[in-house]
């Protein structure tokens, strides 16, 4: 496939901009990934409660932005362009679903101060506390938004199953990733490669869905 398009994403995450890219070359779409910033865009606040609205609150946003300004065509050189967002989070079973959409803030107010993984950690292992090993059951969410230069737009979900480890193991990743145990690979997020990570990841697994939807898409 020679046809080369652009994909504005909503990150300015160098991670997730590096699987973006990796995963439409392994699928042999040739893709300029830029993030929305360079655009001047800012990422609306997520006020959804689904991952699924809260991702296309920012894949619109982005969207909309680029038709008000013409298209930027001195930044996008391609006649195809793609908007792609993502909302993720964790999900425990234990816990009705939560923290869900929340994740990221889900120690505001605890503690006193700001949330951060930290928190957000100490808080979760709290709340588990007297949950046996065989009901702390949880995935990690991850829902891709894509809407196409034309306007046409569409959702794909990945999950990432396992379990609420008791206490942290593992330097790699970040949020949640200490405390959450694969059992495909017998050590928690953060102890797996990045490598690892990627295979098998919500995230992941949602952006190469995407990808082969735009595949398609594109008719080649």
């Amino acid at each position: 496939m020679n046809h080369k398009i652009t994909v504005i994403a909503a990150t300015g995450n160098m991670n997730k901009l590096r699987e973006f890219r990796e995963i439409f070359a392994e699928s042999g779409i040739d893709a300029d990934v830029l993030p929305a910033k360079i655009f001047g865009i800012e990422m609306p606040e997520e006020t959804e409660e689904t991952f699924e609205g809260n991702s296309m609150i920012k894949a619109k946003a982005i969207f909309d932005a680029l038709k008000a300004g013409c298209d930027y065509p001195s930044i996008i050189k391609t006649d195809d362009y793609f908007v792609i967002a993502d909302d993720s989070g964790l999900c425990v079973d234990a816990l009705g679903g939560a923290p869900g959409v929340y994740s990221a803030r889900y120690s505001e107010g605890y503690e006193d101060g700001p949330a951060d993984d930290e928190k957000n950690i100490r808080k979760l292992l709290k709340a588990l506390e007297n949950i046996p090993d065989k009901d702390r059951s949880a995935h990690f969410a991850c829902v891709i938004s894509v809407i196409s230069k034309d306007g046409l737009y569409f959702h794909e979900e990945g999950r990432f199953e396992g379990f609420i480890n008791h206490g942290k193991k593992g330097d790699n990743g970040f949020g949640y990733d200490p405390v959450f145990y694969c059992p495909e690979y017998g050590k928690t997020s953060a102890e797996m490669t990045p490598e690892e990570k990627n295979a098998v990841s919500h995230r992941g697994k949602a952006v190469r869905l995407a990808v082969s939807r735009i595949r398609d898409l594109l008719g080649r």
